[in-house]
């Protein structure tokens, strides 16, 4: 839409239903997600899809996991809450984080057949937590280095542009590495009351349905 593109064949291509919007919709199968990411950018043209999608999110379609997490307090608190409630929200993607090393490491891994393309999901997914931070503090995050498990490195440079840090491929996982003492950075979206009603509705309707 943003590029004045219809979107509807390019979902029905991927066999996904563009009018199911709702949070507790039965979820999409990983493998069309990425196949989806993949047809729009050459649809549109755009190599750098994941990147620029990830840079220009539409927040107010925001669901409840990532508005819990921007209303966290800080930095810190917010990837806690991201971690914990992943798992419930969103199964095709695994999540882990280290608080204990001197650098920060986030890492997932999507959750697919071997083959399939992630390409613009795996750079949408590390763009999308970055700018997410970024928005939230005002401070831009201290990246260190970035590492992404599939092999084509054609946008090597503007990936490396925007996270002003080096970026590695062919990696065993896709990690994004940062300096520990930014997790204390406060959210300027921080609002605890909507944070513990958010968390209280994952809860309700994520976690004790998969009790």
């Amino acid at each position: 839409l943003d590029h004045g593109i219809d979107p509807e064949p390019v979902f029905r291509q991927c066999g996904i239903d563009s009018s199911r919007s709702e949070e507790l919709d039965a979820a999409v199968p990983a493998i069309r997600i990425a196949n989806l990411l993949e047809l729009a950018a050459q649809c549109s043209d755009n190599p750098c899809m994941g990147l620029h999608m990830a840079r220009r999110y539409h927040y107010e379609s925001a669901s409840l996991l990532i508005l819990a997490m921007l209303a966290a307090p800080s930095v810190g608190d917010g990837i806690r809450c991201l971690c914990h409630y992943d798992r419930y929200v969103d199964t095709a993607i695994a999540i882990d984080f280290d608080f204990g090393q001197s650098l920060a490491e986030f890492g997932f891994h999507v959750i697919v057949p071997e083959g399939v393309a992630v390409n613009q999901l795996n750079e949408y997914l590390q763009v999308f937590l970055v700018q997410a931070l970024n928005t939230a503090t005002r401070i831009p995050v201290p990246v260190k280095q970035v590492c992404f498990s599939h092999d084509n490195n054609q946008n090597a440079e503007a990936l490396q542009d925007f996270f002003q840090a080096p970026v590695k491929f062919s990696c065993a996982g896709n990690r994004l590495l940062f300096d520990r003492s930014y997790l204390q950075e406060r959210f300027h979206t921080s609002h605890a009351l909507l944070h513990e009603i958010l968390v209280n509705a994952m809860k309700t309707y994520f976690v004790t349905e998969q009790s």
